[in-house]
């Protein structure tokens, strides 16, 4: 919206003394000027020469006393009236003046009212995303947790059947050791008795490598299983600190937004007492218009 465009203060507004037209003059000259600079087709060309002529005619025709009287009794007034125009008119342009700063201030105002919604709507969506991210990083860590319980369950499972595996295993080899003396102990007495004993240490034997092979499978296996509790361990770490991180964006976020608010709040109250220094100028510049209307009907009643 354009500003509104005000009468030049230091300039004066005067009426041409002959032609009635309004022409301008600059302030605080001497003597103000009673004739404008208009050019007629005819001669006398100016209006103070016209005003001259015709005040010539007058004295030739008898009828210049009347109107000098006249002249006087109006020099009185004149000089009044182009005084307390002039007055009124520089009270007038430093009014439009209040006025038009007034209305700056209340469009600076709204303009900012209108930044600071602008940067608490991106605020709010900042918070938005924050808490989206926040509720997406809850929903994976809980995901984590389960996997991670179900990696335990699946891991206290395994280690419960490795070990009792392990104690089959150990229990196997005590018996084959025992077997394995019983055989020893009656090779002497009886040789079949001796020979079934030694094919049951070899085969006792036998079972227990294969048991000592099966307790270091296991083994393996356990040592895996508690490497891929670590890593559980470690990624449940991982998103703990995400959560933290993102609940931290989020308070930020937050009071970002209250304070963009406040400052809304400000610029609101900044337009509101603009709007109501406006209505008291205005109201100021009617008190004048209404002034003035009452100085011209008073000059018209005097005249």
């Amino acid at each position: 919206m354009s500003e509104p465009v005000y009468p030049n203060p230091d300039l004066v507004t005067r009426t041409c003394a002959y032609c009635g037209d309004e022409f301008t003059h600059p302030r605080g000259q001497h003597r103000p000027p009673k004739y404008c600079a208009k050019v007629w087709p005819e001669a006398p060309r100016t209006c103070q020469g016209r005003a001259k002529a015709g005040r010539a005619a007058l004295r030739h025709s008898g009828t210049a006393a009347p109107i000098e009287a006249m002249r006087e009794d109006s020099a009185q007034v004149l000089p009044a009236i182009a005084a307390l125009r002039e007055t009124l008119d520089t009270y007038a342009a430093s009014v439009q003046g209040v006025e038009a700063g007034a209305l700056r201030r209340v469009q600076e105002a709204e303009a900012e009212t209108a930044e600071a919604v602008d940067r608490a709507e991106a605020a709010v969506i900042r918070a938005q995303s924050a808490e989206h991210a926040a509720q997406v990083a809850q929903e994976e860590r809980a995901a984590a947790v389960a996997a991670r319980q179900d990696a335990e369950r699946t891991a206290h499972a395994k280690v419960t059947e490795a070990e009792r595996q392990t104690a089959a295993a150990r229990e196997a080899a005590s018996e084959a050791r025992a077997a394995k003396a019983a055989a020893e102990a009656h090779a002497d007495e009886q040789t079949r008795a001796a020979r079934h004993a030694i094919g049951a240490r070899r085969e006792a034997e036998a079972s227990a490598r294969e048991v000592a092979k099966n307790n270091n499978r296991l083994e393996r296996e356990t040592s895996a299983l508690r490497a891929e509790l670590k890593a559980t361990a470690a990624a449940r770490d991982t998103a703990d600190a995400q959560v933290t991180e993102l609940q931290t964006r989020l308070t930020s976020a937050a009071a970002e937004a209250a304070t963009l608010t406040s400052q809304r709040d400000a610029a609101r109250s900044e337009a509101d007492r603009a709007r109501v220094e406006l209505a008291e100028v205005e109201a100021a510049r009617r008190t004048v218009v209404d002034e003035l209307a009452a100085v011209r009907e008073q000059l018209a009643a005097a005249g």
